[in-house]
């Protein structure tokens, strides 16, 4: 590549850096649960600018308004989902574009807004591997640089190694599972094991019931809220202790209860049914007056006998 070319080359590319910088802030926000949607919508319209900034840049224009970001945009070369199409992207990002210059809402993005915020995600990603393709393609860029064959080798042999050591060290669980091919745990299960979190997307039959066990660590005594929520049935024990009752047919709801812990061991059991439709499952915690958020992996372990009557001893 002749110099004036590979100035260009990375003149166009920083552009596209950019935008894969504020697009990655936006997922970490999204994944956030105290980020609220007007954080990540930033971001997004951000990412945005600088695809349409990288655009004008390659016809030797400057852009210098959000209102200038739209018309540098392509829709017809970028990828819709089925659900959201391009008129739906394009108000949507017209109100992104908006939200750029006023403050975000301090407010929780609720589970929806959230699945919408991801398609954006997922379209701007795709499309900015597109166009560093493209820039590529142009500039005889290869995907892998001459000489560093070697260094992608080694690398490849190195994650070997580490993955390996993972499999042979890594820790329980911190959950138990047992899946049933009825509604009322009953009979042998169809399969059971250790899982990272509370697993209901299987390929058991539309109906089935799952009991997940783990035990939970608490330093010191203190009031802990626990926020429960399914699609279909579920229920909650404590140490043996029912403290949620949701088990009956429903749409996903949630349902929240309080009770104070000892410091020490406490043995935590999630019972689920479903039968047919959609399925979700999930079990949050607010301690010390804080938000609900997932149960810290830090403070849970592997129970050593999940059927037994004292699993977390």
């Amino acid at each position: 590549m002749q110099p004036d070319n590979k100035e260009r080359y990375l003149e166009l590319r920083q552009f596209l850096a950019r935008a894969e910088k504020e697009r990655n802030v936006a997922a970490q926000a999204l994944v956030a649960e105290e980020c609220s949607p007007g954080a990540v919508e930033i971001h997004l319209a951000r990412a945005w600018y600088w695809i349409a900034a990288y655009s004008s840049a390659r016809q030797g224009r400057n852009i210098e308004t959000w209102e200038a970001v739209m018309p540098e945009i392509r829709p017809a070369a970028i990828r819709f989902p089925a659900a959201l199409p391009c008129a739906n992207w394009q108000k949507d990002l017209a109100e992104y574009c908006r939200m750029a210059s006023v403050p975000p809402v301090a407010e929780a993005a609720p589970e929806e807004n959230r699945q919408h915020l991801r398609m954006h995600l997922q379209i701007l990603g795709s499309t900015i591997a597109e166009l560093e393709r493209d820039l590529r393609k142009e500039f005889s860029i290869p995907w892998i640089p001459r000489g560093a064959i070697w260094v992608l080798v080694s690398c490849l042999l190195f994650g070997l190694i580490l993955w390996l050591g993972y499999e042979v060290f890594r820790q329980k669980g911190p959950w138990h599972a047992r899946y049933y091919l009825n509604r009322t745990m009953t009979g042998e299960p169809a399969k059971s094991g250790e899982v990272q979190n509370l697993s209901v997307k299987t390929d058991l039959s539309q109906v089935y019931s799952a009991q997940f066990d783990t035990c939970f660590m608490l330093k010191d005594e203190e009031d802990v809220t626990f926020e429960l929520g399914s699609d279909d049935g579920s229920r909650l024990y404590i140490d043996g202790i029912k403290l949620i009752d949701m088990w009956q047919p429903q749409p996903f709801a949630r349902r929240e209860s309080e009770l104070q812990l000892k410091s020490g061991r406490h043995h935590l059991r999630v019972e689920y049914f479903q039968i047919g439709g959609q399925a979700g499952l999930s079990l949050n915690v607010r301690r010390r007056n804080g938000a609900f958020a997932p149960l810290d992996r830090d403070l849970l372990y592997y129970p050593r006998d999940a059927a037994g009557e004292d699993p977390c001893r």
